[in-house]
C-alpha cells in the first residue's frame, strides 16, 4: 500500500506564514538516496543515508509516536519561548505541540533535505497552523544569531538529537549560539534585579 504523500497540502499551508521558505522547499528534489519505509504504527520513518555515514533511522522502525512520545516527556517545563535543535520528519514537534497549545515554539532543522522529506509524508497540519509555532531553518550561524535576538523572553531549549547526529558540526554550532544568547540574557537581567530589590529595600527602610 503506498505511503500517502502530504506535499501540496503542507506547502500550501507554510505558504500562508513563510511564502520563503515555501518557495526554498517546492524547489528542493527529495533525496532518492534516503529511505521511507513503513512501521507496524501505520506512519513513516526515514533512514538517512549521506556520505561517509551508514544509514540510520530518524525515528523508530516501530512506533514512531510511541517514541515522539516519550521524548517530549523529556522536554524542559517552561512558560517561555523553546527552542527544539533537530525536527526529522517531526513526529516529536506534533506530540509537544499537542502537550503545550499556545506555547511559542521554534523547530530548528539544518537539513534542508530532513525537511522536504518531513512535508512529503508526513501530515504537517499541526505543525503550520499556529501562529505561536515557528519552522526555522537556519543559513548560517550569524542569521540564526539575529533570528535568537528577535525572540523575546526567557529563552529555553530541547535537542531532538537523532536528527542531530546527521549533522553533528553545524547543530554544535547552532547550540553554542543557543548558549551564548541564554547567558547574555541572564547577565542582562541579572543587574536589572538586583537594581529592583535594592530599591524595594530603601523604600522598606524608609
Amino acid at each position: 500500500m503506498p505511503l500517502p504523500d502530504f506535499t501540496i497540502i503542507n506547502l500550501r499551508l507554510l505558504a500562508a506564514t513563510d511564502p520563503a521558505l515555501a518557495d526554498r522547499l517546492t524547489g528542493l528534489p527529495v533525496n532518492a538516496s534516503w529511505i521511507v519505509e513503513p512501521t507496524p504504527a501505520g506512519v513513516p520513518t526515514l533512514i538517512a543515508a549521506l556520505p561517509a555515514m551508514a544509514p540510520r533511522p530518524l525515528h523508530s522502525r516501530i512506533d514512531p509516536l510511541h517514541e515522539a512520545r516519550l521524548w517530549a516527556d523529556l522536554q524542559p517545563l517552561h512558560d517561555g519561548p523553546l527552542v527544539i535543535l533537530g525536527l526529522g520528519l517531526a513526529y516529536p514537534a506534533l506530540e509537544l505541540i499537542r502537550r503545550r497549545p499556545g506555547q511559542r515554539i521554534v523547530f530548528v532543522e539544518a537539513d534542508p533535505g530532513v525537511l522536504r522529506m518531513a512535508f512529503s509524508w508526513v501530515d504537517l497540519s499541526l505543525l503550520l497552523s499556529p501562529d505561536s509555532v515557528t519552522i526555522h531553518l537556519p543559513e548560517d550561524t550569524d542569521e540564526f544569531h539575529g533570528f535568537l535576538d528577535a525572540l523575546p523572553g526567557d529563552l529555553r531549549y530541547g535537542l531532538y538529537t537523532p536528527a542531530m547526529a546527521l549533522h553533528p558540526g553545524r547543530y554544535d554550532r547552532l547550540r553554542e549560539s543557543l548558549d551564548a544568547e541564554i547567558a547574555h540574557r541572564r547577565e542582562v537581567a541579572e543587574p536589572a534585579t538586583c537594581t529592583a530589590m535594592g530599591i524595594l529595600l530603601k523604600e522598606l527602610v524608609a
